[in-house]
């Protein structure tokens, strides 16, 4: 009998943790900037852009998962064989809306995973100094990975994204069709 009472009691006590209110982190808005070096996938050769965003942070379990939005702006491109040598540079600026689902309670490091869909805004290629035609598509997605850390106020990371969909229209005057690739640090203020 007293082993039930042991075993009721912890139930009880178990059923009382499980059901308490857990402190719940805020709802957190900030902003980010930094730079970026993009590259194509057969670029010889990378770009170094600029980054920045508008992001929200919403816890959406206890133990530190959240889902963070953004809306961001991102230079991305690549460079074949120098302009010094006969070579082409394509530079894509894209709006984007990465999706993102982060681990790990601030403050602190974190991990994340996600999807970056984007929009071209301006899309420029350089030949000899001449600027020609858009050939790129209007629409891009790619995968991201993104270390950081969190201390008070800050927020710093180090993000790799992967294109998805082919960059560019398939055309015999350009350089073959590409994806995008990025490798960012930024670092931002939360609210």
């Amino acid at each position: 009998m007293r082993s039930f009472r042991i075993g009721a009691f912890a139930c009880s006590c178990a059923c009382a943790l499980a059901t308490a209110p857990v402190q719940a982190e805020p709802i957190r808005i900030g902003a980010r900037a930094g730079f970026t070096t993009a590259w194509l996938s057969e670029a010889s050769s990378p770009i170094i852009g600029a980054t920045a965003a508008f992001l929200t942070s919403i816890p959406v379990a206890s133990g530190g998962l959240f889902l963070e939005p953004e809306l961001a702006f991102s230079m991305k491109g690549g460079a074949w064989n120098g302009l010094d040598s006969g070579g082409e540079e394509k530079h894509y600026d894209y709006v984007e809306v990465p999706l993102i689902l982060r681990y790990g309670p601030p403050p602190g490091f974190f991990v994340g995973v996600g999807v970056v869909p984007a929009v071209l805004v301006r899309e420029w290629r350089s030949s000899h100094g001449d600027i020609s035609g858009s050939k790129a598509r209007r629409f891009d997605l790619s995968a991201l990975a993104e270390l950081g850390a969190i201390w008070q106020h800050f927020r710093f990371d180090l993000r790799l994204e992967v294109g998805l969909v082919e960059a560019d229209e398939i055309n015999s005057a350009a350089p073959p069709a590409s994806r995008t690739r990025a490798l960012s640090f930024s670092v931002g203020w939360l609210l």
